[in-house]
């Protein structure tokens, strides 16, 4: 940090933060059938990554390892119910030392008595649970629907869900709070939604419109993928009772899906608009990222928790000083590279623990190669079928189950992990297991963590003060045309 810097003479550094999206849905990553004008407007002005991972496919363990640049198995944080130590800093302490205004607006998944972790304002409550009871908010139409599992996709389809209203709020309130910003002094703001997470629900004409153009489901096909299933992913299904699923429900929470990223990319077009308007795109470092991914329908798989493509990697855009436009960078990289990022860009103090590297030079005018003996690891606890790691080196990756001695390797370039593979590839992924991956004492984490619940709901007597840190919807104004006509 050069403390000669003013502040007044840093960067506004803003974050689109989205939930569970899936890094291929976007026109300007080769989707045939989304429109998202914004993301590719963002795409063309700046440089996306097509190799993005996040650290845990998972909401909670992913974001706290995004907000500390450690990994999971470092930072402590495993499992949606945990919560990041207060001693651990974030870039939004960092930024926030070096001068910056810092606001969190919307979603983070903060669990516990600290709910700001830096951030000297927060704007618009959590939409999930806030406390390791890890009680959920009334909804109404759609209690009980953001889960995974089977049940939950009678939830999907044309209509209104929290988060659709949940998004509005929060860029409606992003937005006023960037006008009220004097441009002199350096803005730090995250933006979290929660769309396109499930239940999967968008307005009845944009799923009209996806409806007409996406493919059905091909049920052969997915029988035929199901028996060669690797152990834990048959198992993954089998906890989620997807072994029979209904091809109807399939298809229409695909559609709604996409309806909500096309949703989801108008509104990142509200907030570019806001920050041209009142920051000036000169002096202004604009990103988008997500959590994690979404299977969507994949071998009729939704939601995340393991490492296939479409629930590991992330789409991944800036645009600002000094980035040179319309690039795509194929360097890997992951959610941990964001902390040095911000932080070289602020001419902020390094976190002193911090895993990444700073993703600055990969998108110069002149980018900087990566180095390709670089590995990136993504850790997962997941209570039905156990705790996994992920490695990915080059094009190879490896997966590691600790119910199953047999891992899965895979060479990308011939596709993803699915059937047991036994070769390995010609890299030592194996010397690049990081420390604290011991499939034993995270199973009994695992229990630890399911053993404290009952505790935690039982004392949970009334609502959590001050309410703020969780938002307030009326669950009358929700409505789902498919179970309106049951």
């Amino acid at each position: 940090m050069n403390e000669n810097t003013e502040a007044s003479n840093r960067p506004h550094i803003i974050l689109f933060l989205s939930d569970q999206h899936n890094a291929t849905v976007m026109d300007c990553a080769g989707d045939p059938w989304i429109q998202t004008p914004h993301l590719d407007a963002l795409a063309r002005a700046g440089c996306r990554f097509s190799n993005a991972y996040c650290n845990s496919p998972v909401c909670g363990p992913s974001r706290m390892s995004l907000l500390t640049g450690q990994s999971p198995l470092r930072n402590g944080v495993l499992n949606n119910r945990q919560s990041l130590a207060s001693h651990i800093p974030t870039f939004a302490h960092s930024l926030a030392a070096a001068g910056y205004e810092t606001v969190l607006c919307g979603r983070m998944h903060f669990i516990g008595a600290d709910q700001q972790h830096g951030f000297a304002e927060r704007l618009v409550g959590d939409i999930g649970p806030i406390d390791p009871a890890f009680a959920e908010i009334e909804t109404g139409t759609f209690n009980h629907s953001t889960g995974q599992g089977k049940e939950t996709l009678a939830f999907n389809g044309p209509g209104h869900c929290p988060a659709n209203q949940y998004d509005r709020e929060v860029v409606d309130a992003a937005c006023a709070r960037i006008q009220k910003q004097d441009p002199t002094k350096p803005l730090f703001m995250v933006v979290g939604t929660y769309a396109p997470h499930n239940p999967y629900v968008c307005a009845p004409e944009v799923f009209a419109k996806y409806q007409k153009i996406l493919p059905p489901p091909d049920l052969k096909a997915i029988n035929e993928a199901h028996q060669t299933a690797h152990p834990a992913l048959r198992s993954w299904l089998e906890a989620r009772n997807m072994l029979n699923p209904n091809l109807e429900e399939l298809h229409r929470a695909r559609v709604a899906y996409y309806g909500m990223v096309e949703e989801m990319d108008r509104q990142i077009g509200q907030l570019s608009d806001a920050v041209e308007d009142h920051l000036n795109f000169d002096r202004t470092y604009f990103g988008y990222t997500s959590d994690h991914g979404d299977l969507m329908g994949h071998h009729a798989m939704f939601w995340k928790s393991c490492f296939l493509e479409g629930a590991a990697k992330v789409p991944l855009l800036w645009r600002g000083p000094g980035i040179a436009p319309n690039q795509t960078s194929d360097a890997l990289v992951s959610l941990l590279d964001l902390a040095p990022t911000l932080t070289q860009w602020a001419d902020a103090p390094d976190l002193p623990a911090a895993e990444g590297q700073s993703l600055a030079p990969f998108m110069a005018s002149d980018p900087v190669s990566p180095p390709q003996e670089r590995c990136i690891h993504s850790v997962l606890i997941d209570p039905r079928t156990g705790p996994s790691l992920m490695l990915r080196q080059g094009p190879y990756k490896v997966v590691y189950y600790g119910r199953y001695p047999e891992p899965q390797w895979a060479d990308l370039r011939q596709g993803d992990i699915w059937e047991a593979k036994t070769e390995s590839p010609p890299v030592d992924l194996v010397g690049k297991i990081p420390a604290g991956w011991n499939p034993t004492a995270l199973e009994e984490l695992d229990q630890q963590i399911k053993a404290n619940g009952p505790i935690f709901r039982a004392a949970r007597t009334k609502p959590l003060s001050p309410p703020a840190y969780q938002w307030s919807p009326d669950p009358q104004q929700f409505s789902l045309a498919n179970l309106e006509k049951e």
